[in-house]
């Protein structure tokens, strides 16, 4: 043996740690003395022993198989833990080993040892006191909580009790008594709220119910629920929400909109005058997962640099003298935190002492892909052409309002005070204000005083104005009878209300509520007119229908009878908009829609069909269709999908409506009501002739002869019916019976519709007998319209 091969000897005999050698059944070759010290064991013992069999079997379960594949790939590592018995106590011990297959030995496995025992019981040791403290915290949350609930039995009456004597007779002393008692027992509900929450978040019992929610009417939701308080205090608040922030996502809408309610309430409570503005904006997108920012920012107090590390701790505040002046807990931003952090998301602070704060959180949530956008009024060309000025000191209340005006309107101007608006209204002579948007707090001069001051001012023509006042501090109810102003707005101001009120001024509309959509019922149509509207339906009725609306509004429209007809034309003419329906004879609404997206041709697609069903719509979205109408519709159905997809035209004043076409509806309306009026009132169900006058936007003569063209062409259907019957041909039964109902529906009768329909589910399912008695149904109840059109209508049959 070499001088160096000795020094190794040495090293290895004399290591501190256990180095051995084994072969590849795991048995003991070679083995120093920290090896034969830890097992406690002589050389006899050792030599030729496995190293398995002295670790226990809890701990070496996978060890053999893992030694295995060591032995299997040279110069591979492995490492290990396991406990083995000394006497009646175990050792902890951390094994490595190496396959060493280099150099002119034979491959063997070496290994060092190390006595890990202390460690282990370390960290045993922790472990146990973890367990003991979360047993501790669980018992506390739960009693916390316990008596939470206990505690808000005996508030709850007094809050219900106090409520009841304010409604009874009580001067003017005891009323404000019993105001301040109610107003103590609400602060301590909010307390026992904050307790509550804060032990079942502790305990780990605080479920997030992550649903469907409508994130930009939550946070005005949240932001209105403690906007008076604010309001009271003198404070502006604003509403800043970008426009790709998505309204439906998946989320728990309770914990969201708490988490912005605490963060409002501090900003409200500390901040004494200015401002507090809710920001929403998105971060960034990955698929459908949006990372959202919501901020508040005050101009309050503001907190020193010090003390904002503290500030999301339970139970703390800045100092003991914020909690005695402002009240609370402490607990609000804990919560909020804990909240945030279950979310997957972040919360902090920026402030500066006097400067105010901005206390912001960010959160991912996945956007709703089957819930469409809200649908805007369309603000025609003539309005949006002429200037919009708003007068509002708050530059924050500016910025968002500029923000959302631009999007309908060329030029929006700003000033600061009712003196500099009227500045401006007496120069704009050549091009004058449209609309003037007010806010009722000005300094110097308010709104009504400007408002006064705009009547007594000679302009060559007066603007619309719109009053804008703190929710809670309306205008007067006096005021309001002069008549100074076309519209009101309560800050804070959102997009939602804003585009409403501005219809209403415009236009004269009101909102109504239907599906979670805000439609305007008035739209003006100059903006469509020139568009080409392909129409693919193979019923008169529906074909006369879709014309009668459209038309009305100055669109062109294009027939096709069926499915390879519709193709046909959008390869010879280019059009904006294509109404589909999905059954028609020689090629379908879905084929057609198929071959037209192969074909490359991009123009929307919306799917007519009375399949009201589940899947149906995702169906017509696979054949590449974007949208879905159902069956039957009136004019105001078809005005979301002409806004959703037809871009506002170019056109000139001569294409907004006359007197001419104002006259001619006012004589379709007298009528209408004349041809109602001299009418029997008849079973409505059989044929309801003024709802099909009103369908067909009061043009009788359209309906006359629609009636007459359905009337014959069912006549010939009766027969074909039949035949089809006769020979079970279920896809002309379907698709006749189909035509029927359609129109049947569209023209206002009802039992004839229902009974066709029960035909085309009859022919779907072939089943012969029930498509028997759908069809006798079918003749029974076309006989009675026929009736009703001999009698009431004196149309003529066809000879």
């Amino acid at each position: 043996m070499t001088s160096f091969g000795k020094h190794y000897q040495v090293i290895f005999e004399n290591s501190p740690q256990g180095m051995f050698i084994l072969d590849f059944q795991g048995r003991f070759l070679l083995f120093n003395e920290a090896v034969r010290h830890l097992f406690d064991k002589s050389d006899d013992e050792l030599k030729g022993t496995s190293l398995f069999t002295l670790c226990t079997a809890d701990d070496i379960k996978e060890f053999p198989k893992r030694f295995q594949a060591l032995v299997l790939q040279p110069n591979s590592h492995l490492e290990d833990e396991c406990r083995f018995l000394q006497g009646k106590n175990s050792k902890w011990i951390r094994i490595r080993l190496h396959h060493v297959g280099k150099g002119a030995f034979s491959p063997f496995i070496f290994g060092i040892l190390e006595d890990i025992t202390r460690n282990k019981r370390g960290e045993e040791r922790l472990l146990r006191q973890k367990e003991e403290a979360e047993k501790a915290t669980q018992i506390k949350s739960a009693f916390l909580a316990n008596m939470s609930h206990e505690i808000r039995t005996p508030i709850h009456t007094i809050t219900g009790m106090t409520e009841l004597l304010l409604e009874t007779r009580l001067d003017e002393e005891q009323k404000e008594y019993a105001t301040q008692v109610k107003y103590a027992a609400e602060v301590l509900i909010g307390l026992i709220n904050d307790i509550l929450d804060f032990s079942k978040i502790e305990a780990g019992k605080l479920p997030l119910e992550i649903i469907q929610c409508d994130l930009i009417s939550l946070v005005e939701e949240a932001v209105e629920m403690v906007s008076l308080l604010a309001h009271k205090k003198g404070l502006e608040i604003i509403i800043d929400i970008a426009k790709d922030v998505p309204s439906w996502v998946l989320g728990d809408p309770v914990r969201i909109r708490q988490i912005l309610i605490n963060l409002i309430n501090n900003a409200v409570k500390f901040t004494q005058q200015g401002e507090i503005l809710i920001r929403v904006r998105v971060i960034s997108v990955e698929g459908e997962i949006y990372r959202i920012r919501f901020e508040v920012i005050d101009t309050g107090i503001g907190i020193p640099e010090d003390k904002q590390s503290i500030l999301f701790a339970p139970f703390t505040q800045v100092d003991f003298s914020t909690t005695r002046k402002f009240g609370g807990t402490g607990l609000g931003l804990s919560i909020s935190k804990s909240l945030v952090e279950m979310m997957n998301g972040t919360i902090g602070v920026t402030s500066k002492l006097g400067a105010g704060s901005n206390f912001h959180f960010m959160i991912p949530l996945e956007r709703v892909l089957d819930h469409e956008e809200e649908v805007e009024i369309i603000v025609d060309e003539v309005h949006a052409k002429r200037p919009v000025l708003v007068v509002e000191n708050n530059e924050h209340v500016w910025q968002v309002l500029y923000y959302h005006l631009t999007d309908w309107f060329e030029r929006v101007d700003w000033a600061r005070t009712g003196q500099a608006a009227l500045e401006r209204l007496k120069r704009s002579s050549e091009k004058p204000y449209g609309l003037v948007l007010v806010d009722q707090r000005l300094p110097e001069m308010d709104g009504w005083q400007f408002a006064s001051e705009v009547r007594n001012t000679s302009l060559a023509v007066s603007p619309s104005l719109i009053l804008m006042s703190p929710l809670g501090f309306g205008t007067e109810a006096k005021m309001k009878l002069l008549g100074w102003f076309s519209g009101y707005l309560d800050k804070p101001i959102t997009r939602k209300k804003l585009l409403e009120c501005i219809g209403s001024v415009l236009y004269g509309t009101e909102t109504i509520q239907e599906s979670d959509k805000i439609h305007l019922e008035k739209v003006e149509e100059a903006s469509w007119i020139g568009k080409r509207i392909l129409v693919a339906e193979d019923h008169l009725v529906n074909q006369q229908l879709f014309k009668t609306i459209l038309e009305k509004f100055g669109l062109t429209v294009i027939l096709a009878e069926n499915g390879l007809a519709a193709v046909e034309v959008i390869e010879k003419n280019p059009v904006d908009l294509v109404f589909m329906d999905v059954q028609m004879p020689i090629m379908n609404g879905y084929e057609a829609s198929i071959l037209i997206r192969q074909r490359g041709y991009r123009v929307p697609i919306v799917a007519v069909t009375a399949n009201a069903v589940k899947g149906e719509r995702e169906k017509c979205i696979e054949t590449g269709m974007d949208d879905y109408l159902t069956k039957p519709f009136k004019s105001k159905d078809l005005i979301p999908y002409l806004q959703k997809y037809l871009r506002s035209g170019r056109a000139g004043e001569e294409d907004v409506p006359g007197m001419d076409e104002i006259e001619e509806a006012e004589l379709l309306t007298t009528d209408l009501e004349e041809i109602s009026a001299s009418l029997v009132q008849p079973d409505t169900e059989v044929f309801n002739y003024p709802a099909a006058v009103e369908t067909f936007l009061g043009k009788a003569d359209v309906v006359m002869r629609v009636v007459q063209a359905f009337r014959e062409k069912v006549l010939d259907q009766l027969h074909e019916m039949q035949g089809a019957l006769d020979n079970e041909n279920w896809d002309t039964l379907t698709v006749i019976s189909h035509g029927i109902k359609g129109g049947a529906w569209n023209l206002e009768a009802k039992r004839l519709g229902d009974a066709a329909a029960r035909l085309e589910q009859a022919s779907k399912n072939k089943e012969r007998q029930r498509a028997m008695e759908a069809l006798r149904d079918i003749e029974r109840e076309f006989r009675a319209f026929e009736r009703f059109l001999d009698q009431q209508l004196k149309l003529p049959a066809k000879e």
